[in-house]
Formats: C-alpha cells, sequence, structure tokens
C-alpha cells in the first residue's frame, strides 16, 4: 500500500488557513511563504514544492488562476484567488501601492453609471529630479 501524501495528511489544516483568512487574493510569492512558513507544523517534507502545493490547493481547495493581462504594457500577471472574486480586486492586487482611479473610480463612487470598458490602476511615481 502507497504512503499517503503529506499534503493529503495536513489537508484540513491547510485548508482552513486559507478558509478563516479574510485575504483572498495571493501572488505567487506570498503562497510561497506560506508554504515556507507552515511547513513544520503541517509536516511537509522539503521537497514539497509550491507548485505541488498550488496544485494541491487547486484541486483539494478553492484556489483559482487568474491571468490578467494588458496589451498596453504587453505582460501578463497570474495571481491566485481563494474562490469567486471580484475583477476590481484582482486588479488592487497588482501593486500594494495602487489604487483605482479615472473612469473606475467614478463608477465606485457612483458617479457614472456604466462599467468602465477598462480598469484604471494607479501608482504613483517617485519625484524624478
Amino acid at each position: 500500500m502507497a504512503k499517503p501524501n503529506r499534503l493529503i495528511l495536513a489537508k484540513d489544516d491547510i485548508l482552513a488557513t486559507f478558509s478563516l483568512t479574510s485575504q483572498k487574493v495571493y501572488a505567487k510569492a506570498w503562497l510561497t511563504n506560506v508554504l515556507r512558513e507552515k511547513r513544520r507544523s503541517w509536516h511537509l517534507p522539503e521537497n514539497t514544492t509550491v507548485a505541488d502545493f498550488i496544485s494541491f490547493l487547486a484541486k483539494y481547495g478553492d484556489l483559482r488562476t487568474n491571468r490578467l493581462s494588458s496589451k498596453i504594457y504587453g505582460r501578463q500577471i497570474i495571481r491566485y484567488s481563494w474562490g469567486k472574486v471580484s475583477v476590481l480586486e484582482l486588479a488592487i492586487s497588482i501593486s500594494s501601492r495602487g489604487y483605482l482611479c479615472h473612469a473606475t473610480a467614478l463608477m465606485l463612487h457612483g458617479l457614472v453609471k456604466s462599467k468602465p470598458k477598462a480598469i484604471y490602476l494607479n501608482v504613483e511615481q517617485s519625484v524624478k529630479q
């Protein structure tokens, strides 16, 4: 008989960690830190990779992969969410210093009725000398 996977043995504790937190959107780096910090208490072997962890959370939990892309900037950002989250929650996760602005802010404040075609997120730049 095959030895049970340590992730499966710690399943209840792992899933509780995500279900009990108010944070619902994660970058890969955050998931990496959780794995690093909880590895001992969950009794996971050192060879459990973040890819294994993410795969486990998607299969047994409610982790979803969200791909954010911009034609203007020509890049893609991946965020993971625990359950369904709004596109605005995903957008604001791009930068901890970012804020929603322009037509997005107008919509959020009820100043316009229509939803903007794009989501506008701004991050203030440092003063250039």
